[in-house]
């Protein structure tokens, strides 16, 4: 399972927040630290606010917040606030456009269905608190983030 580049700023926005709780962050502050632009990283909050994960307020005394506990925020609901909802089709077929209502035998797509169902079913168990105690945990620095939030996701989620 791939997770975009928004998917990760969300992630890091996230475990950002939650190390400040009922407080505020401006777009600016989360994404200084991870490398991001402060549009883009604000285009995917956006999301996140729609998505009743975050709050966001306009002004001086405006910026994000979280909405719920992250421990009752999952991974899957981040990648699904970013991404859309899961789609319960995909195309299948290697070899024509086909989706897997017009192949339903397709060895190919009963694969990757399964695979991917599996992996969103790990991915509702972990929490933005179980990232965010993973990544800090290590105590790691700012440049190094990246790697070691994509690395605390997969051992939170046993993807190993």
């Amino acid at each position: 399972m791939f997770i975009s580049q928004a998917v990760g700023y969300a992630l890091h926005g996230l475990t950002s927040l939650s190390r400040a709780p009922g407080e505020r962050m401006y777009a600016a502050d989360i994404a200084r630290p991870i490398g991001a632009s402060e549009s883009y990283l604000a285009k995917t909050f956006q999301s996140l606010a729609h998505a009743g994960l975050v709050t966001s307020v306009r002004g001086m005394k405006g910026g994000y917040a979280l909405a719920r506990s992250t421990g009752e925020i999952t991974v899957r609901e981040v990648i699904e606030a970013i991404e859309g909802p899961s789609p319960s089709s995909r195309a299948c077929c290697f070899f024509r456009n086909q989706t897997d209502r017009d192949c339903p035998h397709c060895p190919v797509m009963g694969v990757m269905n399964r695979s991917y169902r599996q992996a969103l079913q790990e991915l509702d168990t972990v929490t933005i608190e179980q990232l965010t105690e993973s990544v800090f945990r290590r105590q790691v620095s700012e440049p190094e983030g990246a790697a070691v939030l994509a690395d605390a996701l997969t051992d939170s989620a046993g993807l190993e």
